[in-house]
């Protein structure tokens, strides 16, 4: 069991626009960022595809069946208290299925809205490229046990940021055309605590964006536009009698997605509408009938439905889970087991089932030392553009395999002044019948298949220190690298057997440095990836080169009784480094931001 976190505290420096840059400085996770504020923005944790991580919201699973992955930049980070990564397993015990089924899960936090004081907040960053980020949220106590809280932001960019094209020996700077994007969040909070426990959520989003055309041959000029729409609608219930805890969640997803492209007319390409609906219910129990035994069980069930002129037949799939766990605490010594059933039927197709395990074993000689292990096998379903994507997709796909192996070592230390904690890992993975696009006809008629493995070997290593000085000076620095040897052994006459697969760099590192003295803070971001392929042919040709990403910020935090006012200043990327996550897809260059935020308590 490998966990990665990040609390309010990492995550209230200005540095951040959303939650991808946050996870940008976890070790072995790659953003896919298609650039800017409106760019599509997508992880791949330890070289597994983006499918393999279950992204989860107060606890409850969250899907998208059409693609199998979610775009985090639909989800605020101003109203998220922590994000919890967990690869292999999680500790805790009341897990939906779905998430336990999972090869790594990503929790996005909010804050105990119960707990915190009632309050009023305002918060607006204005930056370069005609950015703008206004925020208002109010938490607001209607008994001692209940509570509302309510948000609302707006991002909007023009996103007309300047970057370098290279052709040969000549190099040309250009304006990023028809990158604007307006994103609206609406969220409304509901919690009560007592004999039962209830957390509810509505949330909104609702963006309109222009998508920049791929700046080949040196034709910027697009019209394409993109509007996104999504409701989600969740609630859980928790109960405790004794040594026994149940949990029970539903949750309601709509999405819609209109893609329009004016210079297609006449085209079956001129524009495309994708509407999806899924319903999501279950419950978890769990029991403690000895002192070191804890033993759970979970299942959940989903149906998901997509519409859509591009995607045959209207696909409609249910999608069940069931999950057996035990765990055992003895002395210093934390054992773990599962056994994961899953089961999908898609309408008009065979109901298909796997039975996968997962073990985790930690040990602590010393106080401060533990060392770990685990296990797990998991998979990954064919989406539904996966199987239903007209002229592309394949109705007899099977899901993607997922083997994971993992051990590994933290050591934590604490003085007076001084808490640090420092890990290592080395894990093995792979993948089996990965789902991969070839040619069939001919080369311009492409078609789904189950003919991928891919051969991952990694090492993770992390550094977290806290200097805690004074009550008024602090100083948090944290470290991480990760090397992925992420290799395709599919067929090994092909001519990308043992190459690199596209994307992940074979060496990463970052880290950040928080100073705050009274009323003043400083912070520092440094994010560094190293060579990376776009196809899994590693020539020189299809070579992205690294790049190295810093951001600083400083801070002003003061108020007066019932006030307390933030001023905070930003320069993101301040190098000014021309570089891409995603080939001819230029991430913008050095810019500036000042932001304000009131509170009123």
């Amino acid at each position: 069991m490998v966990s990665f976190s990040a609390d309010s505290i990492v995550m209230g420096t200005t540095n951040f626009q959303n939650i991808s840059d946050v996870l940008k400085l976890q070790p072995s996770v790659v953003v896919k960022d298609y650039g800017g504020i409106g760019g599509m923005k997508t992880i791949s944790v330890r070289s597994f595809g983006s499918q393999h991580t279950q992204i989860s919201i107060d606890g409850i699973p969250q899907a998208n069946a059409q693609t199998g992955a979610i775009d985090l930049g639909v989800f605020p980070l101003n109203t998220t208290k922590e994000l919890n990564l967990s690869i292999i397993d999680n500790a805790d015990m009341l897990l939906p299925a779905r998430s336990v089924a999972a090869a790594s899960l990503l929790n996005i936090q909010g804050a105990d809205i119960v707990a915190n004081s009632d309050y009023a907040a305002a918060f607006c960053e204005y930056g370069e490229f005609g950015t703008i980020r206004p925020y208002v949220s109010i938490n607001k106590h209607i008994s001692s046990d209940d509570a509302l809280f309510v948000s609302a932001s707006l991002d909007r960019t023009e996103g007309d940021y300047t970057f370098e094209l290279k052709n040969a020996d000549t190099t040309t700077s250009h304006k990023r055309q028809n990158g604007d994007a307006r994103q609206v969040r609406l969220q409304a909070d509901y919690q009560h605590i007592g004999n039962v426990g209830v957390k509810s959520k509505i949330y909104y989003y609702d963006a309109n964006r222009g998508l920049p055309r791929a700046t080949t041959y040196y034709n910027l000029i697009s019209h394409e536009r993109l509007t996104d729409r999504n409701l989600i609608a969740q609630t859980s219930v928790n109960k405790h009698i004794g040594v026994f805890a149940l949990s029970a969640f539903a949750r309601y997803n709509y999405s819609l997605e209109e893609y329009k492209n004016p210079d297609a007319l006449g085209s079956s390409l001129a524009e495309a509408k994708y509407a999806q609906n899924e319903v999501f219910v279950g419950f978890a129990a769990m029991v403690s009938p000895i002192n070191s035994l804890i033993v759970s069980a979970a299942a959940d069930i989903a149906n998901s439905r997509l519409r859509s002129e591009q995607v045959e037949g209207s696909p409609m799939r249910n999608h069940l889970n069931a999950a057996l766990r035990a765990k055992y605490i003895y002395n210093n010594l934390l054992a773990t087991a599962s056994l994961i059933a899953t089961a999908y039927h898609d309408k008009n197709a065979e109901t298909r089932h796997r039975l996968n395990a997962a073990a985790s074993l930690a040990y602590a000689p010393f106080e401060w030392l533990n060392i770990h292990t685990a296990y797990k096998k998991s998979e990954r379903l064919p989406s539904f553009n996966d199987l239903y994507y007209s002229g592309v997709g394949s109705r007899s796909l099977s899901p993607e395999q997922a083997t994971q192996f993992d051990v590994g070592m933290q050591i934590s230390t604490r003085t007076k002044l001084v808490t640090t904690s420092f890990s290592a890992d080395y894990y093995h993975n792979n993948i089996t019948d990965k789902i991969v696009a070839i040619p069939t006809k001919n080369i311009f008629v492409w078609s789904m298949m189950n003919v991928g493995k891919v051969e991952i070997d990694g090492v993770d290593m992390s550094l977290d220190a806290n200097c805690h000085i004074s009550n008024d000076i602090n100083i948090r620095a944290s470290a991480n690298s990760s090397y992925q040897h992420s290799i395709d052994v599919t067929n090994r006459s092909s001519n990308t057997y043992g190459h690199q697969i596209a994307y992940i760099p074979r060496i990463a590192y970052g880290g950040m440095l928080l100073a705050s003295i009274r009323w003043f803070s400083a912070t520092y971001a440094l994010q560094r990836q190293g060579k990376r392929y776009v196809l899994n042919q590693n020539t020189t040709e299809n070579r992205l080169e690294g790049f190295t990403d810093q951001s600083v910020s400083v801070m002003y935090a003061n108020g007066c009784k019932s006030i307390k006012y933030q001023i905070a200043l930003t320069c993101r990327n301040v190098a000014d480094a021309q570089y891409e996550v995603v080939k001819n897809f230029p991430m913008p260059g050095r810019s500036f931001a000042a932001s304000v935020k009131i509170t009123y308590k």
